[in-house]
């Protein structure tokens, strides 16, 4: 979820779109909506919702390659990003305990909740750190290779990660795919954005938005077929491997996705930026390992209630705005904060000396 200055608002929008989707993924996930009986006709909403979530994160990775390919790291941004999430961990987990009326973890658990990207407390966010560390060494390979060979590395990486998750069940092969970390296939989809930034991919940028989006809507019917074939007729899979982001469909579907809003001609719209450059806060608001999960999407709005309903549909379309706007507006008190520290002059002066100091040491020119 890399957040850059300047960013054309089409894409700006899509981060938008992808934090929405996945708050709709976390509701179906968390009430298991999914796993609801085939004759409760919510159990087919619940099913689409589930299947969003890898598609979202899959968005955010192809815009963080597509930008940061020409870009350089800072140990600031770094230290920006620790502190933010830190921030969320210890206002939802305050905020957890005054409404449960007790704090609830043990002195181990807090270190280890205090210590969020070390301890994988959010997956996404200590995959992306690792990834935003590696940019760098990505991006002087991918810039340093011939277009042809960027296209071999892609359909080497192509046949490892997604042919193989998708199309062979075997148990040793599917867990030794599953096992490979989240870092190194959130590098590989990064390579995709990269690509894209650098020479695009012709038979997509071609089409037109309409036309894209006619390639789509069967994609995507075809994708939730298999979704309910596997859910009504195979119980003994698990459904959730045929929404990961190594499923073949939601690759593919995350890519058409991606090239119908870079067609958007949206170049500068404040109210898409001011929104968009706080969806990484909503993402951390609603997924604290404390609050967020089942506490926030199931326990806290007691949405079983709703299970049977004919208004579950509705009911979902409000939380989803309640929780992004409560996201967006944590993260704005909280970037009023941000730069009172960050943007002091003293504070920019001693990171210059440490980016400089980094950069001697290792004798590159890898921080700004």
């Amino acid at each position: 979820m890399a957040r850059v200055k300047n960013r054309d608002s089409n894409f700006e929008l899509l981060r938008i779109v992808a934090i929405i989707i996945i708050i709709l993924h976390h509701f179906a996930y968390h009430n298991g909506l999914y796993q609801l009986a085939p004759t409760n006709l919510n159990f087919y909403i619940g099913l689409f919702l589930f299947s969003l979530g890898k598609i979202g994160v899959t968005l955010f990775i192809l815009i963080s390659g597509y930008f940061m390919i020409n870009r350089k790291i800072s140990i600031k941004k770094m230290i920006m990003l620790w502190v933010e999430v830190e921030f969320y961990i210890i206002l939802m987990a305050i905020i957890t305990a005054l409404f449960k009326g007790a704090y609830p973890l043990g002195f181990k658990d807090t270190v280890r909740l205090l210590m969020p990207i070390i301890f994988n407390k959010y997956w996404f966010i200590t995959a992306y750190m690792g990834l935003y560390m590696l940019s760098p060494i990505i991006n002087k390979v991918l810039l340093g290779i011939t277009k042809k060979q960027f296209r071999a590395l892609i359909a080497i990486g192509f046949v490892l990660f997604m042919i193989l998750y998708s199309f062979i069940r075997d148990e040793q092969v599917t867990t030794t795919v599953n096992n490979i970390s989240s870092i190194v296939l959130f590098a590989y989809i990064y390579m995709i954005g990269a690509y894209i930034k650098l020479y695009d991919i012709s038979i997509l940028a071609k089409r037109k938005q309409i036309t894209l989006s006619m390639i789509l809507l069967p994609l995507f019917i075809l994708y939730y077929a298999v979704l309910l074939i596997v859910s009504l007729y195979f119980k003994k899979i698990n459904v959730a491997y045929y929404i990961d982001f190594k499923f073949i469909p939601v690759f593919f579907i995350s890519v058409l996705i991606f090239y119908i809003f870079k067609r958007i001609p949206i170049r500068n719209n404040k109210v898409i930026n001011f929104i968009a450059s706080s969806v990484f806060g909503v993402y951390l608001f609603q997924s604290h390992p404390l609050f967020g999960g089942q506490f926030l999407y199931k326990e806290l709005i007691n949405s079983e209630n709703y299970y049977n309903s004919k208004y579950l549909i509705l009911f979902i379309l409000i939380v989803t705005v309640i929780v992004f706007t409560a996201g967006i507006l944590t993260d704005k008190i909280r970037k009023i904060i941000e730069k009172l520290i960050f943007n002091a002059k003293w504070c920019n002066k001693l990171f210059e000396r440490i980016n400089s100091r980094i950069n001697n040491a290792i004798g590159g020119d890898y921080f700004e």
